[in-house]
């Protein structure tokens, strides 16, 4: 498998800020643009959305978007959008977190919850998974057959899933 490389951004710039870094990481050869979904910060949506309108391969997607924080009903939601605007190049980083619980967050059931939260991402009209392709800690998948899709993917080794290669993987799902 070919390495790739991916740059993480803080979600506190300006959309025009964004959509600069997102061109720059473009034409440097990186493979994969996130911006970090961190409290006391901006969502990471409105920055990728930017990031969308400018970029022609690079994948987009959150940095990890943790269902105690986002519901899984949002987080399905945001996934097509994300990946209708980026035509088919977003994806969608779940965790659960560790330290939530000094602010007040209940995090019991947190394997269960990351589940349920790639579950809802993948749900919708035309579903149809496509085994991955690559191995390590992120995988790919090649674009399904039919349109754009959205995956949903997880670290190799996240211990919110208990353990490695338990739960989903990256995913293909149809418009």
């Amino acid at each position: 498998m070919t390495p790739r490389f991916g740059l993480g951004l803080q979600s506190d710039k300006s959309p025009a800020a964004y959509e600069r870094l997102a061109v720059m990481a473009e034409t440097l050869g990186f493979d994969v643009v996130s911006v970090f979904a961190d409290l006391w910060y901006q969502p990471p949506l409105a920055a990728l959305l930017s990031m969308a309108r400018v970029t022609r391969r690079v994948e987009l997607g959150p940095a990890c978007l943790n269902p105690f924080l986002v519901h899984p009903v949002e987080i399905a939601g945001q996934a097509p959008l994300l990946d209708q605007a980026s035509a088919g190049r977003a994806y969608v980083g779940l965790a659960r977190g560790s330290w939530l619980g000094a602010i007040g967050v209940d995090q019991r059931g947190g394997a269960a919850k990351v589940a349920e939260a790639a579950r809802a991402a993948r749900r919708g009209p035309g579903v149809a998974a496509v085994p991955p392709a690559g191995r390590g800690p992120h995988r790919h998948v090649e674009p399904a057959v039919g349109g754009p899709g959205r995956r949903v993917g997880r670290r190799g080794q996240d211990r919110g899933l208990g353990q490695p290669g338990h739960g989903p993987d990256h995913a293909r799902v149809g418009p």
